[in-house]
């Protein structure tokens, strides 16, 4: 099961508030969607398209005492489905391999720090339209550069929810689009919609924490591990640093974020691929201690950016 960005950027977005926006600006409605994601409890059917295909789901949002609940279920296909209980998330259903344990940290889609979307996006009003029999707000988030990807969002006038999201290339064509068919706000959800069965595989996703002192376009300064990135895009700090096998960094600008794996090489072949908005790369590099590693970069990114994030990571030896 493919995990659609904007169906779990719904839940990562019930995090810190967003700062404060003049009246009817786009800084405002952000601030306001931020708001109705941590607060509403809401139910909804939704359709999920890229290029490879459409998908049809349910996603039923909740809360048990101030901890997150979410069900997001597949409508055809196998009807595999992800739930998320607090800081926990379990498959129901078979594995797939389009999810992998490596994978897993990335459901948690960590849109952390509003505050930052400024550095490296413009957020601007758009039009006032109909979306599903509901009056929307249109708000849009483009980058200032190749290095990201733009966010359109329809915002529920009545709610502030999002009910079609749009990821774009920066040319502007779209990558994946999602938007609710049905939506009903306002009630909870019994607390048996959140049920796990015994053999269900969890994983306990990281929590995203900015580093309040990183400056703008300045490569995060790793503590952790024996490496160290030459280049991220501008805007993006260390979100999450890891040094337990695989090891593991985490990057985002606010909005998007990349994930880099560090583990021990294998015969696998340089990688290099965009899969709808996700680009996934795979080099081998040499370590001070003379073994070789195998960097894997997967983020919401464009491949360029990914690509050139995994070539700029070298041992913290200079003369290596």
């Amino acid at each position: 099961m493919k995990v659609p960005a904007f169906a779990f950027l719904m839940a990562a977005l019930a995090g810190p508030a967003a700062s404060a926006g003049a009246p009817g600006s786009g800084e405002a409605w952000l601030e306001a969607m931020t708001a109705a994601l941590r607060a509403q409890a809401y139910e909804g059917l939704l359709s999920y398209a890229r290029e490879d295909g459409v998908t049809e789901l349910r996603l039923i949002h909740g809360h048990h005492g101030s901890a997150i609940y979410e069900r997001l279920s597949r409508l055809d296909g196998e009807g595999k489905e992800l739930l998320r209980r607090g800081d926990e998330v379990y498959f129901l259903g078979a594995q797939d391999e389009s999810l992998s344990e490596a994978a897993l940290p990335l459901v948690r889609h960590p849109v952390a720090n509003f505050d930052a979307i400024p550095e490296s996006y413009e957020v601007r009003l758009g039009a006032r339209v109909t979306v599903g029999g509901r009056k929307a707000q249109q708000v849009r988030v483009d980058p200032r550069d190749s290095y990201r990807f733009a966010y359109h969002l329809w915002l529920d006038a009545e709610t502030a929810l999002p009910l079609r999201l749009t990821m774009n290339h920066p040319q502007g064509a779209p990558v994946e689009v999602m938007q609710f068919r049905a939506l009903a706000v306002g009630e909870e959800p019994p607390e048996a919609a959140f049920q796990v069965p015994d053999s269900a595989p969890h994983q306990h996703p990281l929590v995203p924490a900015f580093s309040p002192d990183a400056e703008v376009g300045t490569p995060p300064t790793l503590r952790r591990l024996p490496w160290r990135l030459a280049w991220v895009p501008p805007g993006f700090k260390l979100l999450a640093e890891i040094a337990e096998a695989p090891a593991m960094l985490r990057l985002g600008d606010g909005l998007a974020t990349v994930t880099v794996f560090i583990d021990a090489a294998v015969e696998d072949a340089p990688v290099a691929l965009q899969d709808g908005p996700t680009a996934a790369v795979v080099r081998h590099r040499p370590h001070c201690d003379g073994a070789a590693y195998q960097i894997t970069v997967i983020g919401e990114v464009p491949l360029p950016a990914a690509e050139r994030i995994a070539e700029s990571l070298h041992c913290t030896d200079a003369a290596s």
